[in-house]
C-alpha cells in the first residue's frame, strides 16, 4: 500500500498532467475562411481609400507607399492575428506580421500604381 506522501504525489501528479492536457486543448480554432477574406478585404481597402487620398500623381509610388503602410498598420495587424490565429505561439504571428511589414509598402505601391492607371484608363472598372 502506497504511503500518504506518496498518494499526496501521485494525485499532484495527476492534477498537473490534466492542467497541462486541459490547456493545450484550449487553443482557439484557426480562422474561418470568411474572417480571412474580412481582414484582407479590410487591410487591402485601406490600401486602396489611403492611395485615393494620398496620391498627387507626381510623387514616386514608394513614397506614396511608405505612408500608405503606416497608415495602414492596424489593418495589416489584424490581417496577421487572424492568419497566424489557432497557432500554439504568437512566434507564428509575429513571423507573420514581420513578413507582411517588410512587403507593405512595396505592397502599398503596387496599390498607388493601379489607382494611378484606374484613374486615366477609362476601360479600368472603379
Amino acid at each position: 500500500m502506497r504511503s500518504g506522501r506518496s498518494l499526496k504525489f501521485a494525485a499532484a501528479l495527476t492534477v498537473a498532467a490534466l492542467h497541462l492536457h486541459a490547456n493545450a486543448g484550449a487553443r482557439e480554432q484557426p480562422a474561418t475562411d470568411a474572417e480571412r477574406e474580412q481582414a484582407g478585404d479590410t487591410y487591402i481597402g485601406c490600401q486602396i481609400e489611403k492611395a485615393r487620398r494620398l496620391d498627387d500623381g507626381l510623387s514616386d509610388a514608394m513614397t506614396i507607399g511608405r505612408a500608405i503602410a503606416a497608415s495602414c498598420r492596424t489593418e495589416m495587424e489584424n490581417l496577421a492575428r487572424v492568419l497566424a490565429k489557432g497557432e500554439k505561439r504568437d512566434r507564428v504571428r509575429l513571423l507573420v506580421i514581420d513578413r507582411l511589414a517588410s512587403h507593405a509598402a512595396q505592397d502599398a505601391s503596387v496599390v498607388v500604381l493601379l489607382e494611378r492607371k484606374r484613374r486615366t484608363d477609362p476601360g479600368m472598372r472603379q
